[in-house]
């Protein structure tokens, strides 16, 4: 946009129909087209003022003509701005009247660009049914975890199980991936469960030193989400649904955008479940319940330690009867509490953090084999754990 103040001679009646109707109103649009008017203000904003009053008395020409390209740049520069006010007050509910009076702008206008902002993947929520306030928050253990109808019906399943697979580190495996794809193309699985950490996240985000194991085009958020999209196998007949994990998140964190979302929107053969943890109710009446669970922190010095006492936690009632847990990079079976609970390993060899923690992953994936009842009790499970020990290839 020009150093020069804008005036109504340069745009059509058109464009400036469409602008006044996207602000809601003659004086929103005004505020739109400049926060600091000219010198003589009165005159100026009466001058448009005018002109918005009487294009509702000219004809109507060239309906399908765009708006002018200054001034839709004009408008968007308010969304940015938008972005980075509901960045910094982030987890604070915020009303559209308080960000239109903030803003000098219509509540219309507000509302449109929060939309648009949800179209780029950031994670802006309402928080109450008539849409008067908003957030976006940084907190995943504020998210309620999705309870899932699947439509599954039968009794007996095959489904594959596959975790942490860090897509855009330099230490992910993506040949022994692939083969695990292969596997489960072979064994007649279509369904694949991924409890989180589907990339390694973007290099520029998390733990010191965390960029220098990814990639050198994942260090920003659209090199991971490019490489993802990309790289992760695909295979005719399979759908993998997956939760979001930390090193997903932490994107989310910084900036609220959401990239396990924009990932799975473009590709058709991933199925986004939420952020890390999600219900599949699966059988003949949908009375089982599959839980994709991505927790935080360390290992324990016994594996089965951390997801015992997270089983022990439960409310009666609220039990999983299948809990598939990310994170640990180890693989383990366990019956807690009629809670059947397996560690998913990882599909990535000991990244130099890991060793720093002198810690060893366990790299492979579940063929699960399942049988359930009417009510939802499971009555047969076999887990085959697919095992790799070293890369196909040096690292």
């Amino acid at each position: 946009m020009s150093d020069s103040y804008i005036s109504p001679d340069d745009f059509t009646p058109v464009a400036l129909r469409k602008l006044r109707d996207s602000c809601g109103g003659c004086r929103a649009a005004v505020r739109a087209i400049h926060d600091d008017p000219p010198g003589d203000n009165r005159h100026w904003t009466g001058t448009w003022q005018r002109t918005f009053k009487n294009l509702d008395e000219e004809p109507d020409e060239d309906l399908d003509e765009s708006p002018d390209e200054d001034l839709v740049e004009n408008i968007s520069l308010k969304e940015a701005d938008l972005l980075a006010y509901i960045q910094k007050h982030r987890d604070v509910p915020l009303t559209i009247v308080a960000l239109a009076d903030h803003f000098d702008c219509s509540p219309h206008l507000i509302k449109e660009h929060l939309s648009a902002l949800r179209e780029q993947y950031y994670d802006v929520q309402w928080i109450d049914e008539n849409e008067i306030a908003v957030s976006m928050p940084k907190d995943a253990a504020y998210n309620i975890p999705r309870h899932i109808k699947t439509g599954w019906r039968q009794r007996e399943f095959r489904l594959g199980v596959v975790s942490d697979t860090h897509s855009g580190s330099l230490w992910a495996d993506s040949e022994v991936l692939e083969d695990i794809y292969d596997r489960f193309l072979a064994e007649g699985v279509s369904e694949v469960l991924h409890p989180g950490d589907i990339t390694h996240g973007p290099g520029m985000r998390g733990y010191r030193g965390h960029l220098y194991e990814a990639r050198p085009d994942c260090q920003g958020p659209d090199g991971v989400i490019e490489y993802t999209i990309e790289t992760y196998p695909r295979r005719r007949g399979i759908t993998t649904r997956f939760i979001s994990g930390n090193h997903d998140d932490w994107e989310w964190q910084a900036s609220g955008r959401d990239i396990c979302k924009e990932i799975a929107d473009k590709r058709e053969d991933l199925d986004y479940l939420g952020r890390s943890q999600a219900d599949l109710l699966i059988g003949p009446d949908q009375q089982t319940k599959l839980r994709l669970w991505h927790p935080s922190g360390g290992m324990a010095y016994a594996r089965s330690y951390k997801a015992q006492k997270n089983v022990e936690a439960m409310l009666g009632g609220t039990k999983p009867h299948i809990l598939l847990i990310g994170h640990y990079h180890v693989a383990g079976w366990f019956a807690i509490r009629n809670v059947h609970t397996l560690l998913c390993g990882c599909v990535e060899w000991q990244t130099p953090y890991m060793a720093r923690k002198s810690l060893q992953p366990e790299v492979g994936a579940y063929i699960l084999d399942l049988l359930v009842d009417d009510d939802g009790w499971v009555r047969e499970l076999t887990p085959r754990w697919l095992y790799y020990y070293y890369p196909k290839s040096n690292i």
